[in-house]
């Protein structure tokens, strides 16, 4: 992942394999870089992403067992919530919080340019407060519009501005003299020649369970 591109498809393949795990109404309660790996295949340009280690999954909106609370200073990717006296309530926004950690990181430690949207949304995640934080479904868009905008083979492709000349104030617009053909004379016909179809796009992979 030399690339912002790169770095920033990882992250988006990270959120997406998190949802395959939130739709299985699980949670992960412990969502961090050591629990993730990434792998390459030589015909796949989208990287492979999973999450592991459930030892402290638990499922949705039930109360995390409090003989597993710990301190929150020694576990700063858990999301404060989990650390509540006699055992938080775990839900896919604590996920979302130590989601927002990691991606965190990245911004500041890996990607060279600058991503407001991305940016506002982590800071989001980080909320002190489950309801604050964004869905994770908002979450993957954001990053998936920075994806496509950091993409290099897109940005070939984008038309350049149109520019319109306007005639000095004053000039005549010329006039255009329409010759029509004598009555009884047949239309010429024309031929519309069909488009090739283009090749479709390969499907994205998403992070392996």
């Amino acid at each position: 992942m030399k690339t912002d591109h790169g770095c920033l498809k990882a992250v988006l393949q990270l959120a997406r394999a998190l949802s395959e795990v939130h739709d299985k109404g699980v949670i992960h309660n412990d969502l961090k870089f050591n629990n993730i790996t990434v792998q390459y295949e030589d015909n796949n340009i989208w990287p492979i992403v999973s999450i592991i280690d459930y030892g402290l999954a638990w499922f949705d909106d039930m109360q995390y067992p409090s003989q597993l609370k710990v301190c929150q200073n020694d576990f700063p990717w858990m999301a404060p919530e989990l650390f509540a006296e006699g055992g938080g309530i775990c839900s896919t926004k604590s996920d979302m919080y130590s989601l927002g950690i990691i991606v965190d990181n990245i911004l500041v430690n890996c990607l060279k340019g600058s991503y407001p949207d991305l940016n506002t949304i982590v800071r989001q995640a980080l909320a002190d407060d489950p309801v604050s934080r964004p869905t994770l479904y908002r979450f993957i868009k954001t990053v998936q519009k920075v994806v496509e905008r950091t993409d290099p083979h897109t940005t070939l492709w984008r038309r350049p501005p149109t520019t319109t000349t306007r005639p000095p104030t004053g000039t005549a617009r010329p006039t255009t003299t329409t010759t029509r053909p004598p009555t009884g004379t047949a239309r010429p016909t024309t031929a519309i020649a069909r488009p090739h179809h283009l090749p479709s796009s390969s499907g994205i992979r998403l992070g392996k369970r």
